[in-house]
């Protein structure tokens, strides 16, 4: 039975608070039969002091935690990064509804400028630190890079999304997936200009159209559309071809001919489907991350991430199915034993490493991703 992860959430937590009320509960009732007989107190008394004693040690955590943490810092010499003094409700609205009505960056560049590099805020209960510091970013993603695993906290928002993989596990599965795919981003294997170079001539070229008609572009989905027409290209033997539908036409704002809305021809064109599930499948899971803990009671009635994250596999799911049906009717003895380097595509390395589609699918995802992020990083940094 599939459970919403509204439900899911509800359940666990209504257990442990169950559990953990009912012995406070037993320890409350022993004074009563141990009392003079004309001392009394009301079951109903003892069953709200165990729930309220028990949500009350769960709102005091925070400054328990504060507490221990100062301790800590003090013993080795250290301070604890700021915390951010604006309104946890208003702070929270802020970087929800900024990547809909503003740029993402807003809050966070506000934030830095007043506290630093390094701070801390909280939403709720639970306490975030965040550093753009190059040398704590540099910690925790290369040489103190086991000491920052990224938990069951992490697992649990990114699993609908991400499935496992080198982005959603530690341990040994982090360094399977990692051994799988590092390959591939090596200088000497990313220096297929001539690929990059077509698809960034296509991306031009409809940018350029659709300028000479008077109407802006959405640039975040144009490198979309050129990240995964390229990475598929290279990384698994087939292009999305998500570069050949129409760009969308602006709904609002200014333009030298107004507003206009695309056709139901170019908003139902799989590969715009695909793109748009795409973004939005990344753009929910930030949102689960920004809201803390209580994410869950957003998604009482479905799973939001994993209806977007079904309409990809959908579309890749072929395919994969095409590549395992190629590995049945052509693997021999000598291409067991191919190297790495040797294969086509990262799609034919896996299919040797795994027949699990579910692990080889995540995979896809992972990496496609990291395109995405490398795409932004090449266009800041061409010489990165």
């Amino acid at each position: 039975m599939f459970l919403t992860p509204g439900i899911d959430f509800l359940i666990r937590y209504s257990a442990d608070y169950l559990f953990t009320s009912g012995i406070i509960y037993l320890i409350l009732i022993l004074p009563k039969y141990y009392a003079k007989p004309n001392w009394y107190i009301s079951n109903w008394i003892l069953v709200l002091s165990s729930f309220a004693l028990r949500i009350g040690y769960r709102v005091a955590q925070p400054w328990i935690q504060e507490i221990t943490n100062s301790k800590a810092a003090h013993a080795r010499g250290a301070v604890l990064p700021p915390h951010v003094k604006e309104n946890q409700i208003k702070l929270a609205k802020s970087l929800t509804q900024e990547p809909n009505v503003g740029y993402p960056q807003d809050t966070w560049s506000e934030l830095l400028n007043k506290y630093g590099n390094t701070f801390r805020f909280s939403i709720g209960l639970d306490e975030t630190y965040f550093t753009t510091e190059p040398e704590h970013v540099k910690a925790m993603l290369s040489t103190e890079f086991d000491n920052f695993e990224k938990g069951p906290t992490w697992f649990e928002d990114a699993k609908s999304l991400f499935g496992t993989g080198v982005f959603n596990s530690d341990g040994d599965m982090w360094k399977f997936h990692r051994s799988i795919t590092r390959p591939f981003f090596a200088k000497d294997r990313i220096s297929d200009f001539e690929l990059f170079e077509r698809y960034t001539d296509e991306a031009l070229r409809k940018a350029k159209a659709r300028l000479a008609e008077g109407y802006p572009i959405d640039f975040q989905d144009l490198t979309a559309r050129f990240t995964l027409d390229s990475a598929t290209d290279y990384l698994f033997g087939h292009d999305m071809c998500s570069l050949d539908a129409n760009l969308p036409y602006p709904n609002s704002g200014s333009s030298v001919k107004g507003s206009r809305s695309s056709p139901a021809s170019v908003d139902n064109h799989p590969s715009n489907l695909f793109v748009k599930s795409f973004l939005a499948g990344q753009e929910l899971f930030a949102q689960r991350v920004l809201m803390g803990p209580l994410w869950p009671l957003a998604e009482l009635g479905k799973d939001k991430v994993l209806e977007q994250r079904n309409t990809l596999d959908e579309y890749v799911r072929p395919f994969l199915e095409k590549g395992i049906n190629d590995k049945k009717n052509e693997m021999s003895e000598e291409d067991e034993e191919k190297s790495f380097e040797s294969c086509g595509t990262l799609l034919d390395h896996l299919l040797r490493q795994t027949s699990d589609q579910t692990i080889i699918m995540d995979e896809v995802w992972h990496v496609s991703t990291r395109c995405s992020h490398l795409t932004l990083t090449h266009g800041n940094q061409p010489d990165f």
